[in-house]
């Protein structure tokens, strides 16, 4: 047992109110912004088809099979669809109940392990995180992949530390696997089986769950997988093979040993440099608990953080999964989400810990790096109202930034001199108002010069009469895809590569939109003929898709003959 929290018992109801409070604050994130991330626009529109079809069972996107992922994440933005329409807030929406169930279940893993103090804590801290906010606001998956493994993870830290109830917390475990498999495959089991193993052979035989609890957590896992494959097989067969072929060879083994879409190092030495990837990602996005995140990983390493027991369990929860997707070569942000969960358990353990709070040295370390990384979001926003991209006139947007800036020097100062209570605190009451200044005020200003997907599609749908089809030359985003909305049965389709399928099917009878870049209408206006091509709309932007290259898109209308 722990000595930071003699309290474990009660709180819940509280604790409730509190997730509620964090649904609706990240709720409220989410409908002023287009899709920012590919996968946002290509889980929704995925969606949308299978509102249209009515086919659960098989993935679709623009008309042809979508492997990239199992379906739980369509299905419940189909299931928010239904209730909000087809936009970005009803495909984000189920990632601000999916952070709100994690943040109580790490109350219910902090009181266990802490006390009932350090599970407010962490329910607190976890989502007011950087990289979990923005999970959190946005149409991806990772919410509510995390929400299963802390259910999981909850499972087996009930048995660790109450033991009483072995078959109940077994049949949660197993549910957990299935629907985290059910979300994003083999990645939750990847993070919780080792962490089960690992740490139940480095705990006392006297503190260990009993083997025979083991064993009934592994049938569950079983069970969990035969759930999944009561999916997986036939819509494998109705796919033709496909979903297996490309789900398991390309999205998890291909992914695993080869960087794709250049996210990751290319050969030995672009792999061996990537390694590190993770770590900076971990400091940046678990901003701005940066300021107590080297304290308590000393706390950690040195004994002082919790009792042995709790050590062997977060330290067997992080671990493996780090290193796991350390190894793998494609690597992204939000991959190494689901070891947040961890962190801020750890952190909290520190917070709440009796005591001295540790050397002032790491305090301090932790306090510049929460400096350091402040000031440079603080400099970021002035410097958009400056260019004139903050949405409220430079002077407003720049004042912004200066009030970041000045919260962060008190925050500092605070922390420096080792109140580091009064510093969370702080921390806490400004991080949401902050983020909601930025995300309703600077960034839905800024992205005008970033996202040209949906001005776009406005143009589209403006031109385009009745069933014209739609092409593209290489500019095929997959939130213009979405924004577009053709039905599910017309695709937005690539012209063909070699001028004369191009000329065939550009010559034909019949009106056709086209977008291509700007450098590309010559060649187009030579292959339709003199008098046939409009020019539209157009709109330029830097794709942050295409590493940030600066595009002109032009919206052409093909005339019919």
């Amino acid at each position: 047992m722990s000595t930071a929290d003699t309290s474990r018992n009660g709180g819940a109801g509280s604790a409730l109110l509190v997730s509620v409070a964090i649904l609706v604050a990240l709720a409220a994130l989410m409908p002023t912004t287009m899709f920012w991330d590919r996968d946002e626009a290509f889980y929704a529109r995925t969606a949308v088809e299978m509102l249209e079809t009515g086919n659960y069972l098989v993935p679709h996107f623009n008309g042809d099979v979508f492997a990239h992922k199992p379906p739980l994440i369509y299905w419940l933005m189909a299931g928010s669809m239904a209730v909000f329409g087809e936009n970005e807030f009803a495909a984000r929406f189920i990632s601000a109940p999916a952070t709100a169930a994690t943040a109580f279940l790490l109350f219910l893993i902090g009181r266990r392990m802490f006390g009932t103090a350090a599970g407010f804590w962490a329910m607190l801290l976890y989502p007011s995180s950087l990289l979990v906010a923005y999970l959190g606001a946005t149409a991806m998956l990772d919410a509510t992949l995390i929400a299963f493994i802390c259910l999981a993870m909850w499972a087996y830290i009930e048995v660790v530390y109450d033991g009483t109830r072995p078959k109940a917390m077994a049949l949660v475990f197993g549910i957990a696997i299935a629907f985290s498999m059910l979300t994003k495959g083999p990645v939750g089991p990847a993070v919780v089986i080792p962490a089960v193993a690992i740490s139940w052979l480095l705990l006392n035989t006297t503190r260990r769950p009993a083997f025979g609890t083991m064993v009934l957590f592994a049938l569950s896992s079983i069970g969990g997988l035969g759930l999944f494959l009561l999916w997986a097989v036939p819509a494998n067969m109705m796919s033709g093979g496909e979903l297996y072929e490309a789900g398991v060879g390309i999205h998890i083994v291909g992914r695993f040993l080869q960087p794709m879409e250049g996210h990751g190092g290319s050969g030995l030495l672009g792999y061996i440099a990537t390694l590190p990837v993770y770590i900076p990602v971990i400091l940046i996005g678990i901003s701005p608990w940066i300021m107590h995140l080297p304290a308590a990983g000393r706390a950690a390493f040195s004994g002082a953080l919790g009792s042995r027991v709790d050590r062997i369990v977060l330290l067997s929860w992080f671990a493996p999964a780090f290193v796991i997707f350390s190894l793998a070569a494609t690597k992204l942000p939000h991959y190494v989400a689901p070891v947040f969960p961890v962190l801020a358990l750890a952190v909290v353990a520190f917070l709440v810990q009796p005591g001295p709070m540790g050397k002032q040295v790491w305090l301090r370390i932790g306090a510049l790096a929460y400096l350091v990384f402040t000031l440079t979001l603080a400099v970021a926003v002035i410097g958009l109202g400056v260019v004139g991209l903050g949405g409220l006139g430079w002077g407003a947007t720049a004042l912004i930034g200066v009030l970041i800036a000045g919260f962060a020097v008190v925050i500092f100062r605070l922390q420096w001199k080792g109140e580091i209570k009064a510093a969370t605190r702080l921390t806490l009451a400004s991080v949401f108002p902050v983020l909601a200044v930025l995300q309703w005020v600077v960034v839905p200003q800024a992205e005008t010069a970033l996202k040209v997907s949906k001005p776009l599609a406005e143009i589209v749908n403006a031109t385009r009469a009745g069933h014209s089809p739609v092409y593209t030359v290489t500019y095929r985003e997959p939130s213009l895809i979405f924004y577009v909305r053709l039905p599910h049965d017309e695709i937005i389709d690539l012209l063909p590569a070699d001028e004369e399928s191009r000329r065939k099917i550009l010559s034909s009878p019949g009106e056709k939109i086209v977008i291509a870049l700007a450098n590309q209408v010559e060649a187009i206006q030579n292959l339709v003929g003199e008098g046939r091509l409009e020019t539209v709309g157009r709109v330029s932007g830097y794709n942050t898709n295409s590493g940030g290259q600066f595009q002109t898109v032009v919206v052409l209308k093909v005339k019919a003959q």
